[in-house]
C-alpha cells in the first residue's frame, strides 16, 4: 500500500478531509524519524519497535571490477513487529 492508500482509507474512515490527514501523516513519519535521529529509538505497543543500529566500516568489492571499495561507518534502521502483529500476520 501507498501513502496515498493509507490517506484515503484514513479520510474514508474518519471523515477528515484528505489534506488534513496527509499533512498528519506528514508529521507522524517526520516525528519518528527524528526520534531516531535523537534517540535512536522508537516503540509503538503491539505495533513494533524501530532502533539504529552502527555499522562498521568495511572492506566491500565493486562486482563489475572486483576491486576492493571503502564503504564507510553508517546508522541503520532496524524493524521488529510487535506481538499483535506478529499474531496477524501468523495466525
Amino acid at each position: 500500500m501507498t501513502k496515498r492508500g493509507f490517506v484515503n482509507r484514513i479520510a474514508v474512515a474518519t471523515g477528515y478531509p484528505k489534506v488534513h490527514v496527509d499533512q498528519v501523516i506528514d508529521l507522524f513519519l517526520e516525528e519518528i524519524t527524528q526520534a531516531l535521529v535523537h534517540d535512536g529509538r522508537v516503540e509503538l505497543r503491539n505495533f513494533g519497535i524501530w532502533n539504529t543500529v552502527e555499522l562498521p566500516a568495511r572492506i566491500g568489492r565493486n562486482p563489475l571490477t572486483g576491486e576492493p571499495v571503502d564503504i564507510p561507518a553508517s546508522r541503520h534502521v532496524r524493524f521488529r513487529a510487535g506481538k499483535r502483529m506478529r499474531e496477524q500476520l501468523n495466525p
